[in-house]
């Protein structure tokens, strides 16, 4: 049975200046790499900012999403969230993070994938703790840091609902896109043999 192969890269984040020990153009070779995989037609894409990025539209790489015409192969994930600056000036840390779930924010592009947040990973209990124990524990820090009633969904939370999204983004995008291309494609290649047959 013949499947179509699926290819996972994980690219390199973009940089705007070198430090010491890297090439001189670490900032282009880094942008040039994203740009040769954004611009393919079948890419689809997972847009990983920071949330405690000041304003997350100033990213490069949104800038690549949207030159391409790629904000609906697009997922966001949002991730340190569990590291928000703890101002003593306001009443809740994670007000911003709620914005952009919301969609209420003002600095985030719409894309079609929507957005979910990350909680980071504890690199020191990597080895020791399951992948599904990580999960849970996220759950549970969702739960007490960012209670049901505050957000309008809480499909925008944690690596199972990112899982969730994605799957809905490839099942969409191979339905309505990638299934239409490819009988385009083997049309175009039936009548290119056909005619070389004729001759």
């Amino acid at each position: 049975m013949y499947v179509p192969d699926l290819d996972l890269i994980d690219l390199p984040g973009m940089v705007a200046g070198h430090t010491k020990g890297e090439a001189d153009d670490i900032a282009e070779k880094t942008r040039n790499l994203t740009e040769k995989y954004v611009k393919e037609p079948h890419t689809l894409i997972v847009l990983v900012a920071s949330n405690r990025a000041e304003r997350i539209r100033n990213s490069q790489a949104f800038e690549l999403v949207q030159r391409y015409n790629k904000e609906n192969q697009t997922v966001g994930v949002l991730t340190m969230i569990d590291r928000c600056a703890d101002d003593r000036r306001i009443d809740d840390p994670y007000w911003e993070l709620k914005e952009r779930l919301d969609g209420s924010s003002d600095d985030l592009p719409d894309l079609g994938g929507g957005y979910v947040a990350l909680k980071n990973r504890d690199t020191m209990l990597a080895d020791t703790m399951s992948i599904q124990a990580a999960n849970v524990e996220e759950l549970e820090w969702f739960n007490k840091h960012i209670p049901e009633e505050t957000i309008k969904s809480r499909e925008c939370l944690g690596i199972d609902h990112l899982l969730l999204k994605l799957l809905t983004l490839l099942g969409t995008y191979t339905e309505e896109t990638w299934s239409i291309s490819e009988k385009t494609r083997l049309t175009h290649e039936r009548d290119r043999v056909s005619n070389e047959l004729e001759s």
